[in-house]
């Protein structure tokens, strides 16, 4: 912005009370000449100091200059939570190329739309301060009938976005990592939808999303949304979704450590698979019926389950759900202790989920490698692995798995006798399983980092 005089400045400094964002507003004004500014002085002086009749008047005033484009995009920007890219932007409004630039500049210009300057040009994010939001909220309530329509177009640029950067992970780190940043919106847009779209519109838009909430840790936003679709289903007499969603929420609440309701909502959603002869609902449900188990230390109930499921998984050939069961089953044997068998476990779901280019399965394989590796006290091969395998779930975001790695991290650094850097990623690890709700890892871990501290203190 050019430099203002003083003589320029102290006007509108009297006019506004000084109020800091009211001066940036309506500095906006003098791109349009000095005549647009004092126009803008003499309504406020006649509106008085009340904070509310400053910001209307300026508000109004910004309003008649705005473009017919930038108009648009202001009132969209009250569909968004906390920011919105230009691409989800200029789509809800339906404005795009040139216009949709010259729409975002002007906007800037008038200090009615915030940058983000800490992120770069291509993932750059855009918001808007709450009494700005405020009277775009406003106008947007006066033009329903456009409102309707570029919701629409919000939720069909959001059901694209989820698709493409959302939905089942192989190998797109780097989508998942772009799907981080549109979460607050993915979840508005959840929100949005349950309450006005048809359950066949927003089934598949949610089966996209759900995954990236617990991947990266939003448990509990995880475990509403799969209830309320659960409901949205039994509502619709859709029994084999129902059952889908019912299996969906009960995973979540296993991991967060609610086994009782867990069990009740993965039993039911096996139930339901049953009475419809669903093969794949019957062993996705029976599935985590047997890492329900794992959690609460049943072992051999845990094993019995999830043979059931691979014997299932192996009949229908479909490599996903095998190296799943292979998974699974070697956490139970590492939990039997029984390493052999355990190693030779993720052994296979290190080889095969390389094979199918599936970057978390081959990843996370490693992590439970290193453990029995620095069990049996060879170190250097641990630290490897953990190094291969820790930065496929930073890349994730993936929030479990990373609490993971920071413990096996601490578990090889005080087996190589460095406490210090095994207390600090025990604590990390410790404050991850806590925000997740992952209350014996903390048990656990607590007990760890005690005895660490007290060795430290001798």
């Amino acid at each position: 912005m050019a430099r203002v005089s003083d003589d320029t400045l102290q006007p509108l400094i009297d006019v506004t009370g000084s109020n800091p964002y009211a001066l940036e507003t309506a500095l906006g004004y003098l791109k349009y000449g000095r005549q647009a500014l004092d126009s803008l002085v003499n309504a406020l002086h006649e509106a008085g100091r009340e904070v509310e009749n400053i910001f209307t008047y300026i508000f109004q005033h910004a309003w008649n200059v705005l473009s017919k484009d930038a108009r648009n995009l202001l009132m969209v920007m009250s569909f968004f939570r906390e920011s919105a890219s230009k691409a989800a932007m200029g789509a809800a409004a339906g404005v795009e190329g040139y216009y949709l630039d010259k729409a975002v500049a002007q906007l800037v210009e008038m200090s009615l739309l915030e940058v983000d300057d800490a992120l770069l040009e291509d993932k750059q994010r855009f918001r808007v301060h709450p009494l700005t939001l405020s009277f775009a909220g406003a106008m947007l309530r006066e033009a329903s009938t456009w409102e309707k329509k570029s919701r629409q177009r919000w939720f069909n640029y959001y059901c694209s976005f989820a698709q493409k950067y959302g939905g089942r992970d192989w190998d797109n780190w780097q989508a998942y990592e772009t799907a981080h940043l549109e979460l607050p919106n993915l979840l508005t847009v959840c929100n949005w939808a349950f309450s006005k779209r048809a359950a066949e519109e927003v089934f598949p838009f949610y089966d996209d999303v759900n995954n990236v909430l617990f991947i990266q840790g939003m448990w509990q936003e995880n475990i509403r949304l799969s209830q309320r679709a659960a409901q949205v289903a039994k509502d619709a007499g859709n029994v084999r979704a129902q059952s889908r969603w019912l299996q969906d929420c009960g995973w979540a609440l296993t991991w967060s450590d609610q086994f009782d309701e867990a069990g009740k909502l993965l039993t039911e959603s096996l139930e339901l698979a049953e009475s419809i002869n669903d093969l794949q609902r019957i062993r996705r449900a029976t599935h985590d019926l047997g890492v329900l188990q794992l959690r609460k230390s049943n072992y051999q109930q845990a094993v019995e389950l999830l043979q059931r499921t691979l014997n299932i998984s192996l009949h229908n050939e479909d490599d996903r759900d095998i190296i799943g069961d292979w998974y699974y089953l070697g956490c139970a044997a590492f939990k039997l202790e029984n390493f052999d068998q355990a190693s030779r476990w993720f052994n296979q779901v290190k080889t095969r989920g390389h094979e199918i280019n599936w970057a978390r399965a081959h990843a996370y394989a490693r992590n439970w490698l290193a453990d029995i590796e620095i069990i049996q006290g060879n170190y250097f091969h641990a630290r490897q692995l953990i190094e291969e395998g820790f930065i496929v779930a930073k890349n994730f975001k993936d929030q479990r798995r990373i609490a993971y790695f920071k413990r096996s991290l601490a578990m090889l650094d005080e087996a190589e006798g460095n406490q210090l850097a095994a207390l600090e990623n025990a604590q990390k690890a410790q404050d991850l399983f806590t925000r997740l709700g992952m209350q014996q890892e903390v048990a656990e871990m607590e007990i760890f980092t005690q005895r660490l501290e007290d060795t430290n203190k001798e």
